[in-house]
């Protein structure tokens, strides 16, 4: 029996990841429908990522309901420690950032290009185009020049620049190691400029 095939509405920095690794696995997830269900591991980090974006957006700190909610659904013991770990890479509170805002880029196909940052940060003249990501290890990380060629965040970068930014823009990874009983952080960063991210950019559109 056939299983349900989907019209893409839309395109996205994950989409064209899992095209480029691997086409079948693509069009399973993505066309099918057969997306896998996310690991414990994943579920920790979403958890992780929330509190981050609450933060960001809403300026809230965890309350011990979700610290206490965050245990038993995620086994995530320490969650307001990442927060605490994460905030001297966040914007202060007087300082103008944007944080999961959606994001939608036309694209030659006609189908539009939709996503919704973690962090775009003005700073020292640049644009800090900031994704956050957890890890069991740090051997794991991008290097900077693979960041400097990540999908997603030249995505981001370009809207910036559509958005009218005419400096450099700065993209970074901030890796939140899971498996130290003290959170902690490191941050891999490329500054780019306006040609860079459009190449980039245009080659993932022609994927």
């Amino acid at each position: 029996g056939g299983g349900t095939v989907t019209v893409l509405r839309n395109v996205s920095a994950s989409q064209v990841v899992a095209f480029q690794r691997c086409q079948r696995y693509w069009w399973f997830g993505w066309v099918a429908g057969h997306r896998t269900a996310p690991t414990p591991a994943q579920q920790r980090g979403t958890a992780i990522h929330k509190t981050i974006e609450d933060h960001l957006v809403y300026g809230q700190e965890p309350t011990q309901e979700e610290v206490k909610q965050a245990l038993v659904d995620h086994e995530v013991e320490n969650i307001g420690a990442y927060l605490d770990a994460v905030k001297p890479y966040l914007p202060g509170p007087d300082e103008h950032a944007l944080s999961e805002i959606r994001v939608e880029m036309s694209t030659p196909a006609g189908v539009p290009w939709i996503g919704y940052p973690d962090l775009l940060w003005p700073r020292d003249g640049r644009v800090v185009v900031r994704d956050f990501k957890s890890t069991s290890d740090f051997r794991y990380c991008k290097s900077p020049e693979e960041v400097a060629s990540d999908v997603q965040l030249c995505a981001y970068g370009k809207f910036v620049y559509d958005e009218g930014h005419d400096g450099d823009v700065e993209l970074s990874l901030l890796y939140l190691h899971t498996r130290r009983k003290r959170p902690q952080v490191r941050e891999v960063s490329a500054v780019v400029d306006r040609a860079h991210v459009l190449a980039v950019h245009a080659e993932s559109e022609a994927t």
